[in-house]
């Protein structure tokens, strides 16, 4: 019903009469005691409480799911489907690429991406409603097991190019107030902020918050505020308009996969963070590598 926005679009798509679903809805309602639905002339929408329902429905469901392909999982042959949270990252591109192999060694194996907010995310990992999450932070997630990627990410601002901030190589903490900011919805930021700047997060003048930086980046291009953001993430589309700039002094942050603390995860999703181990030690080797090339040559010089 929340999906279809209808009680009548609803019972189409479950295939029984709008009276039977009716029922069935004020049946629930009633063993609740609450209201879920505010019914209106042509549309319905959610309360407050239906909207928990609702959320916790999902997560029981994606738990059920989660489970039954844990006990079905055949152990000679990898099958069955890897949810995956994804944060903003260009650290994804890691797991994309143990996604491919993992796919084309094994037609069986399936999985589903879940983009959003890292907050979103770290609770839905926690709770065990995904197999594993590609998350940001300048520190890991409690009550996890976690790899880290081999990336990082430096926190600043998405600005216009015509900005005056846009000409500086690096904003600094007297740069902020009085400014308009769009910041990202998770808790840490604030306490990020407040200890880069060395004063009150309240001192910020933030006027909207945001989950994922596409949409924000928007609003940055039409002049309601500059976006606290990771780099690497303003769409190419926009790139001729707006520009990046870190933080300076520099915040970082790493991104790594995590996984609930103890959990027995799917052999699928076992073989997909034994994949991704061996790519980040690959990496890293590499990097090692490269660096000790270039000091050579600089020694040689």
């Amino acid at each position: 019903i929340a999906r279809e926005g209808t009680i009548s679009r609803a019972a189409r798509k479950l295939g029984i009469s709008q009276p039977a679903l009716s029922k069935q809805l004020g049946e629930l309602e009633a063993s609740l005691g609450q209201t879920l639905l505010e019914r209106g002339a042509r549309t319905v929408k959610l309360t407050d409480k239906g909207e928990v329902f609702r959320k916790r429905a999902e997560e029981i469901l994606s738990l059920v799911d989660c489970t039954v392909r844990e006990v079905s999982c055949g152990k000679s042959k990898l099958s069955g489907r890897i949810t995956i949270g994804a944060a903003e990252t260009f650290g994804f591109a890691l797991v994309a690429s143990a996604l491919r192999d993992l796919n084309r060694k094994n037609p069986a194996v399936s999985f589903q991406i879940v983009s959003g907010n890292g907050e979103d995310l770290a609770e839905r990992v926690q709770k065990g409603t995904l197999d594993l999450a590609v998350l940001i932070g300048p520190g890991r997630l409690d009550g996890c097991d976690t790899l880290s990627l081999g990336v990082y990410h430096s926190l600043g601002l998405v600005l216009p190019k015509d900005d005056p901030l846009a000409k500086k190589k690096g904003i600094q903490p007297k740069d902020l107030p009085g400014r308009p900011l769009l910041m990202p919805r998770r808790m840490r930021i604030s306490a990020e902020i407040a200890g880069w700047a060395g004063y009150d997060y309240a001192k910020l003048n933030v006027v909207g918050t945001f989950n994922l930086l596409y949409n924000a980046a928007h609003a940055v291009a039409e002049g309601v505020g500059a976006a606290v953001s990771i780099d690497g993430l303003v769409p190419e589309m926009l790139a001729r308009r707006l520009v990046f700039r870190p933080f300076a002094p520099e915040i970082y942050s790493e991104a790594y996969l995590a996984w609930k603390d103890n959990a027995e995860l799917t052999p699928a999703a076992a073989e997909l963070v034994r994949l991704l181990r061996g790519r980040v030690k690959e990496c890293a080797d590499i990097n090692d590598f490269t660096k000790r090339e270039a000091k050579g040559k600089e020694n040689a010089k």
